[in-house]
């Protein structure tokens, strides 16, 4: 699995869910927290712009120069000056509750505004914690991105210790494919955690258990017609495996394997092994091929006295490799007899030996067979019972690996839904796919997907694991002295043991993957080396990958945020500049100057200015405008004279305060009169 350092960050099109609802932001959990609480605050600030959008509605709808009660009033009054749904609430409630007692009919009109505010403000509550739900519109995958991308490799000409190193990173990297295929392919766990990691938990495939014999059809053990067959059918580059990109570059691929029990009796020789110690041994030898350039056709050596040793099941596998490939890994080199050579597959024989494995229960599986019934006296109770041991000393599954790439972008020729290359080996893809009218980018997808499948054949499920890549290894029990079959195995086991190899070889595509986009530096610490990309196209493949369930990373959907930045501001906007607007046409084009300046008198600071008006105090600018202005700026006492009734508090009524004019006449009137008064004395 990537590491949370390899997440792309920003914005980026999901092509898996189109180029409108693909569009993604990736940001990390600490700035995706920022990104929530201001989309809240967005969604919040625009319920209270559309409850003033509301109020004002419902305000001018009810304005008109007829006489209306004061309960009409005060609902206008709460109308105006109410900034939030839950004020306008609590405003009418109040109001419904004072008037309970002297208008009860009337009253109830109120109600129809608490419900209003109510239902509003409800909705924008949901919507507020719903705007967090953003990021579940938005899909679970993200953009792996490394600058480390590319495909493990050692050197193996340098020294024999990276051949080894190869041997021992592909035993470890098949060993995490087999666990993660043990969880999550055919199992009910689908849905958890530890399978949530890649594009889908489990590549699907269908069986045929009547497919052609892979190999010269008197080769097979059963018929020419009872192969076991493994078809994965055409896996989507996005959807399947999560390599991102428009329909335009993306690729099919197809993965069959084909498999049967072979005769290994005609192919085998004997001969008596002498060893250093003087033992002489019947030893079998199965000539299939050379291993490797040895000059000799001994496949597989095997000492028939390992049958009388305390010594379980053993598994070995060798692959054909073409120098044309490029591959050079573990268990390659073996050049099959004719019988067994095709040049359109990969090819894996896998040899089985069941060793001195004894059977409670008999069974007749073409492979792990055992009907030899021995009568044995069991050590710990002295009873009688029977034991089986196998029928046959070593037996051979032949297996076939091909691969097809197709364009989905063209039409087959034979008029199939795309064009496609035909089955063959994996080393012959790249080649083949030229032919199928791909683009630069299609084709560096291939290239991506040709050094994947050399860690997910059939061969690679089992080098180097041994009998512990066998279900029937989970149900031996191992003493001291004796390996013993507790199960009853089913006729089948040989299908199911396949089943499980192939499962193990779509996990390891899987992973091969996800771990090329992330880059393997560990394999620099051991002397390895990255084949990085080397053309812009495998470039921007590196970058497409797609993994999900990402600690410390967040998705937002692009979408989402727009629309509610969108239709959040075009609330905000319209309610803070509705009132001006409306009243603007109303002023010039309408001529509904008693619905303006309703709303305008209705506001708080108008309603004080009508009532220092009523006490006396007239000289006031700006009355149709939300904020009155006092003429005079000087402090004059109506503004302050409050008649404290504690029952029924009022502005006292002063008397008029006099002009600056007016002052300076009398001023000038007592100066005249005191003068008169100096004369007269």
């Amino acid at each position: 699995m990537s590491s949370s350092s390899e997440i792309y960050t920003g914005p980026w099109v999901n092509h898996s869910h189109g180029d409108v609802l693909g569009a993604t932001i990736t940001l990390t959990t600490r700035n995706a927290a920022f990104l929530l609480a201001f989309l809240a605050i967005i969604v919040t600030t625009a319920g209270h712009s559309f409850w003033r959008i509301t109020s004002y509605i419902a305000h001018q709808s009810r304005s008109s120069s007829g006489p209306h009660d004061a309960i009409f009033y005060q609902q206008q009054a709460i109308l105006k000056n109410t900034g939030t749904a839950l004020d306008a609430v609590w405003k009418f409630s109040r109001a419904t509750f004072a008037w309970r007692k002297h208008a009860t009919a009337k009253t109830s009109r109120s109600l129809s505004f608490v419900l209003m505010a109510v239902v509003l403000a409800a909705a924008f509550a949901v919507a507020s914690i719903f705007s967090s739900q953003v990021t579940k519109a938005a899909s679970g995958e993200f953009l792996i991105s490394s600058d480390n991308c590319g495909f493990w490799d050692f050197n193996i000409s340098d020294s024999v210790s990276n051949v080894y190193k190869t041997e021992e990173r592909s035993l470890n990297d098949t060993l995490q494919a087999a666990i993660y295929a043990s969880t999550c392919y055919g199992t009910n766990n689908s849905n958890s955690v530890e399978c949530d990691t890649y594009m889908i938990p489990e590549i699907a495939w269908t069986t045929n258990q009547n497919a052609s014999c892979p190999f010269a059809s008197d080769t097979c053990l059963l018929s020419p017609t009872a192969a076991y067959e493994m078809d994965t059918g055409p896996l989507d580059s996005l959807h399947d495996l999560g390599i991102n990109g428009k329909g335009s570059d993306r690729v099919a691929t197809r993965k069959v394997a084909t498999c049967a029990p072979v005769h290994v009796a005609p192919y085998a020789t004997y001969y008596n092994q002498t060893y250093p110690d003087g033992n002489i041994d019947l030893t079998a030898e199965l000539q299939l091929g050379d291993p490797g350039d040895t000059g000799s056709n001994v496949t597989y050596t095997y000492d028939l006295h390992l049958q009388f040793m305390t010594i379980g099941y053993d598994l070995q596998s060798i692959t054909t490799h073409d120098s044309a490939s490029g591959y050079s890994g573990p268990g390659a080199l073996w050049n099959p007899i004719a019988a067994f050579n095709r040049s359109d597959a990969d090819i894996t024989m896998f040899f089985f030996a069941a060793n001195a494995v004894v059977n409670t229960y008999p069974n007749s599986d073409p492979v792990f067979g055992a009907n030899i019934a021995v009568n044995t006296t069991d050590k710990l109770f002295g009873e009688y019972r029977i034991i089986y041991l196998a029928d046959k000393a070593v037996n051979a599954i032949g297996c076939i690996d091909q691969y097809q790439i197709c364009n989905p972008n063209l039409l087959g020729l034979d008029g199939e839904t795309m064009r496609c290359t035909p089955l063959g080996p994996a080393y012959s893809l790249f080649e083949a796919s030229e032919q199928i009218g791909l683009n630069l980018y299609q084709l560096a997808t291939v290239e991506t997907l040709v050094f994947a499948f050399r860690e997910s054949s059939m061969s690679n499920s089992v080098d180097g694991r041994g009998p512990s890549a066998l279900q029937a290894q989970n149900t031996l029990f191992t003493t001291i002295d004796a390996y013993q079959q507790e199960v009853p195995l089913p006729n089948n086991q040989w299908q199911i043991e396949l089943s499980s190899w192939f499962a193990v070889s779509l996990a390891a595509l899987q992973q091969s993957l996800v771990q090329k986009a992330s880059g393997p530096t560990d394999i620099l610490a051991a002397g390895g080396y990255i084949l990085k990309p080397a053309i812009k196209y495998e470039e921007a493949i590196c970058k497409r990958q797609m993994i999900r369930n990402v600690a410390g990373y967040q998705n937002f959907s692009t979408l989402g945020i727009a629309i509610i930045l969108i239709f959040g501001s075009g609330l905000v906007i319209l309610g803070l500049a509705i009132d001006t607007i409306a009243g603007l046409m109303q002023r010039h084009f309408l001529k509904r100057d008693f619905q303006r300046l309703s709303w305008v008198s209705d506001g708080y600071l108008q309603l004080q200015r009508l009532a220092y008006e009523g006490a006396g105090y007239d000289e006031w600018g700006g009355c149709d405008d939300e904020v009155p202005v006092a003429k005079e700026v000087e402090q004059v006492p109506v503004l302050g004279g409050l008649d404290l009734d504690v029952e029924h508090p009022r502005l006292v009524q002063f008397a008029k305060p006099e002009t600056s004019s007016e002052l300076k006449s009398s001023t000038e009137d007592t100066k005249q009169t005191a003068v008169l008064s100096q004369d007269n004395l």
